[in-house]
This record gives C-alpha cells, structure tokens and sequence, in this order.
C-alpha cells in the first residue's frame, strides 16, 4: 500500500487526456447560457406580452413586474431556492 501524497506532490489542474473534453464542455456551457438567455429576454417576454394579456403595454408591464417580484428573493440572499 502507498502512503498518501502530500499537497505539494499533488499536480494541479486537469488529469491527462481530459483537456479537450474540458473545453467541449466549456463551449456547450457557453452557448447554452447565451441561447437561454436569448430566449428568456427576448423571445419568451414577446410571446408573454402579446399572448397572455390585453394589449402589448399591459404584457409589458406585467412580465415587467414578474420578473421584478422574482428578483427580489435574490437581492436579500436567498437565491433561487424558492
């Protein structure tokens, strides 16, 4: 059995052969939060706006308020726990 390696025996950062599978991942993360967050902003508030309420103005407002009342968890602490 071998002992145990120190901390300054132990090599940092990714393991042998796992620096491309790394940056496939990074690249997949990257433009799946780009696409969420363009659909999410721009598509599904349009669609909000135009389907669910009376008049365009008033879906505004409406996904306008939703989208403040949500962010008030997170600004005192408690994230998107609730």
């Amino acid at each position: 059995m071998n002992p145990p390696k120190s901390a300054l025996e132990i090599k940092p950062g990714p393991k042998k052969g796992q620096k491309r599978r790394i940056a496939a991942w990074t690249l997949y993360d990257w433009a799946n939060s780009a696409f969420t967050t363009i659909v999410v902003t721009f598509v599904y508030s349009t669609y909000f706006s135009q389907s669910f309420a009376p008049d365009k103005d008033t879906g505004t407002d409406w996904w306008a308020w939703a989208v403040r009342m949500r962010a008030v968890p997170c600004w005192l602490g408690y994230g998107p726990g609730l």
